[in-house]
């Protein structure tokens, strides 16, 4: 801002119980609980018990965030401001990403638009606490097994695929995609590795239902 306070100085703050209401500052207070030692499952219900706006532990199992992205950031990174310097290498390798799967469906002059548009998107994520949020992170395994299929490498791109709905459900979709893909182009030995890698996210996802 005007003060010369950045974002990156913000984040390696940690979110104070009950003066926050938003869900960026649950996952914050989350990453600094774990930096204390303490099990995902217990500072993710500390975070949430701490918002202003809340006070109690989410009913459904929707409201729990699934805790991959949280270990990947406890290994990683040692504060706030490292995970902000590693969002702008996640946003250059994402639109770089983009800019193959785009190339390979059209060609390299039109597939520039492809890398403007993520480049807005990140920058938009970038400028605020919305720096956080994991829809950034699944996106960047989503086209890298979208580009992976269009190569052929079925196996291969259903492996990376599970890393998108490991990180935010929503992402479902990629693997909906893949095995649809593979089954509408009767490339039948393709089917079998997104059938085996979704009942592997089947069963993480029971075991993550279990702990909650």
């Amino acid at each position: 801002n005007d003060k010369g306070y950045s974002l990156s100085m913000a984040m390696d703050h940690v979110p104070v119980a009950e003066q926050y209401g938003f869900d960026a500052f649950i996952y914050l207070k989350t990453f600094y609980l774990m930096k204390n030692k303490i099990p995902y499952y217990q500072s993710f219900k500390q975070a949430v018990i701490e918002d202003a706006r809340l006070g109690d532990i989410p009913h459904s199992v929707l409201g729990w965030r699934l805790p991959t992205l949280f270990y990947i950031w406890h290994t990683f990174f040692k504060n706030g401001s490292s995970m902000a310097t590693g969002f702008i290498f996640l946003s250059i390798l994402t639109a770089l990403i983009g800019f193959l799967c785009a190339k390979e469906l059209s060609s390299p002059l039109f597939a520039v638009p492809t890398v403007a548009f993520l480049a807005g998107y990140f920058f938009f994520g970038a400028t605020s606490f919305l720096i956080v949020f994991m829809e950034y992170r699944g996106l960047l395994f989503s086209l890298l097994a979208f580009w992976l299929f269009i190569k052929k490498r079925s196996a291969l791109s259903s492996m990376i695929a599970i890393f998108a709905p490991l990180i935010r459900e929503v992402y479902i979709f990629v693997f909906v995609s893949g095995f649809l893909g593979s089954l509408v182009t009767k490339r039948i030995k393709q089917i079998f590795p997104w059938v085996i890698i979704g009942g592997i996210f089947i069963a993480l996802y029971f075991q993550h239902y279990l702990q909650i």
